[in-house]
């Protein structure tokens, strides 16, 4: 079974036993960078806010698509998938993230050789986060921590956005 989490909480919620494969670019021993990383130059695109989550979809498949390394890899992490808990480790803590962009290609796989039902379903978070940017997703994000935190502004996330759009101050 293919599982995920991010560095923070690894240590708390994985089995010892499990295998575990870090897919960040930042990994504790210098130029030692997962396959499955995406290029430094995505990131800093993303980052800079000069993608949408959609066109940041688009560029890792391609970049996956032309690396051989990481075609191995993920065939590697299949295998083990198939028969035990295998882990995705990265830096961000939930969806969007790259991390699910490999774990949808490796149940898709599985669903193929009969090991796995169906793919878990994010197409709903897809259709959600597809044409925004990070600094967008940052402002949904803390605005949806305010309310949980019952503060006593309650912004709805979406306006919040539609003010970054208008105003500029987006970043990017």
């Amino acid at each position: 079974m293919i599982r995920e989490t991010y560095y923070s909480v690894k240590n708390k919620i994985v089995p010892v036993g499990d295998r575990v494969f870090d897919i960040s670019r930042f990994r504790k021993k210098k130029g030692d960078i997962s396959p499955l990383a995406p290029s430094r130059e995505l990131l800093d695109d993303w980052n800079q806010d000069r993608l949408r989550w959609k066109d940041y979809v688009e560029r890792y498949y391609q970049e996956l698509r032309e690396r051989e390394e990481a075609n191995k890899l993920i065939g590697e992490i299949t295998d083990l998938a198939a028969k035990d808990d295998v882990w995705l480790v990265c830096m961000e803590k939930e969806y969007p993230c790259h991390r699910f962009l490999v774990i949808h290609i490796i149940e898709k796989i599985l669903v193929a050789r009969g090991a796995l039902k169906q793919p878990q379903d994010r197409s709903e978070l897809f259709r959600f986060y597809k044409d925004l940017t990070r600094s967008q997703i940052k402002v949904l994000r803390t605005s949806e921590k305010a309310s949980k935190r019952g503060s006593g502004r309650n912004p709805q996330p979406l306006v919040a956005i539609e003010q970054l759009e208008t105003t500029g101050e987006e970043g990017g």
